[in-house]
Parts: structure tokens; sequence; C-alpha cells
């Protein structure tokens, strides 16, 4: 499993500030000694925030989703995550569907209490029949400072398979009786 750090908004935004005085007074060697002091602490603060982010272990994930999916209909798929973390989270997770599928909102954001659960749903509508595997989900923390973030990719793999939309058969099969009976002049009346 690889980790990676991943820098937030906040992170690029006090190098920007740190880096203002530099591009104003770039000449004056005390100002080059205060910028670098300052990206030495920033960079201490930064490895300090990813040591203190939730490790991988103390997430933990679940896909729930049917073993049977209907064809041309619009599934959920739940996403619950575990912490044993002692504070509160927010976790981002990116599911994997089969690539076939057309998804709504597979990008969640779960705020997960300390010692806690939390829960999302998106939906997947699936085009065609046939045996499919929603392959991996990747996992975002940030850490206490909201400096960094924790991301990695579980390989956590989900066997559905998909069959026809009988109830889909059903309704047209009711619209083609109805066309049926106005084609021979059966209309009703009211």
């Amino acid at each position: 499993m690889q980790i990676r750090l991943i820098p937030t908004p906040r992170l690029v935004f006090l190098f920007a500030l740190g880096m203002l005085p530099l591009a104003l007074v770039a000449r004056v060697p005390e100002v080059r000694w205060g910028v670098g002091v300052f990206n030495l602490a920033l960079l201490f603060l930064v490895l300090a925030d990813f040591r203190r982010a939730p490790a991988t272990g103390m997430i933990s994930l679940e896909r729930r989703v049917g073993p049977r999916l209907a064809m041309g209909e619009r599934e959920p798929v739940s996403l619950l995550a575990q912490s044993s973390a002692p504070s509160a989270l927010r976790v981002e997770v990116r599911d994997e569907p089969p690539p076939a599928f057309s998804s709504e909102g597979r990008l969640l954001t779960l705020a997960v209490p300390a010692y806690g659960h939390g829960r999302g749903t998106y939906w997947v509508t699936p085009p065609a029949r046939g045996d499919y595997a929603f392959s991996g989900l990747t996992v975002r923390v940030a850490g206490p400072l909201g400096l960094v973030r924790r991301q990695w990719r579980l390989a956590h793999t989900t066997a559905v398979q998909v069959y026809p939309n009988y109830r889909l058969a059903a309704r047209m099969e009711l619209l083609g009786r109805r066309s049926h009976l106005l084609r021979t002049g059966l209309h009703s009346l009211r």
C-alpha cells in the first residue's frame, strides 16, 4: 500500500504568504533569512501534521451494494467508514465502480466521529447484463493542522451481477398491450 502526502490549499497559501516578503524586497539579506526560517518552520509543521494524521489502520472501509443489480436502473452503493481515532475525522473516499457503469457522486466526504461510524451513498447505473467488479477505494484524511492529507488506496473488490430489468420489461409489456388496443380502435371513454 502506497501512502502519499497531498498538500492542502492552506499549505499553499502559507507558502505563498511566506514568499511575499521575498518578492517585495529580494535584495535585503535579512528578508532572505527570515523567509528561509519561515519555510523551515513550515516544513517542520508539515512533517508533524503528516505524522499526526490518522494512520491507515485507524480507518476501515466497507462497500455495501446488492449482489444483483438491474440493468438500466439507478442502484445505490453505500460506503461505511469506521474510525478508531481519538478525534473526529473528515474522510474523503473515491470509489472505483466498473468502467462500464455510469455513476453519480462517487467522491464522498464522510464525517466520522471519534471511535464512530460514517456513511455515504452514491448511485450507479449498469448499462448491460453480465458479471462486473468494483475495484478499489482511494482514501484521503487530513492531518490535525489541515496542512496535508494522507492518501492511500485499498484494493477492495466487490463482485456484482447485472440482470435484465424485469420491472422495466413488465412496464414495456403493458405499454405494448395499450398500444395494441389503441391500434385496434378500442379507446377508453372518460
